[in-house]
């Protein structure tokens, strides 16, 4: 379903990405058609009414046709549900998080903007790393991850020497 003001981007790749907020969406989808990255779905959220981080990371866990989930993050609606989420579903696929209000700044910012309580950005950073989550420091962070991630080959693990 095509629902935004946007020019349609439709270059079909492995690659979900959403949004908590529109004018982010918006630079994501720009980066996406710029960079000629593939995705599978671009999805804004919003003030999460209705769908929320659980009900995306649940969906495109099942999805064949995404191999990546990219997400920028205001907030988190329920921190114990989406951690437990993310740590099921990055075990089959990489996520990748940009979350918002990293500084009381930007804190400010996420809350006047969708009335998002950002929270302890330390708490955060545990969620996300306890969960498997990588965490990006800033947009075209997380952009470029979610297009290089999936060239990159499986690292093979640890290995052991004599």
């Amino acid at each position: 379903m095509r629902a935004t003001f946007c020019t349609p981007y439709d270059v079909k790749g492995q690659v979900a990405l959403t949004s908590q907020s529109g004018g982010i969406g918006m630079a994501i989808l720009g980066f996406s058609r710029s960079a000629k990255m593939g995705v599978s779905a671009i999805v804004g959220v919003g003030n999460k009414a209705d769908i929320d981080e659980d009900d995306l990371l649940t969906f495109f866990e099942s999805d064949d046709n995404t191999g990546l989930i990219a997400m920028h993050l205001e907030d988190l609606k329920d921190g114990r549900s989406f951690a437990e989420t993310a740590k099921r579903v990055s075990t089959k696929k990489p996520i990748v998080v940009l979350k918002a209000g990293r500084t009381a700044q930007g804190a400010k910012a996420a809350s006047s903007h969708t009335g998002a309580l950002a929270g302890d950005d330390k708490v955060y950073d545990d969620i996300l790393r306890q969960s498997g989550v990588i965490r990006a420091p800033g947009l075209n962070d997380m952009l470029e991850y979610a297009r290089g991630i999936p060239l990159l080959p499986t690292p093979a693990g640890e290995k052991k020497t004599s």
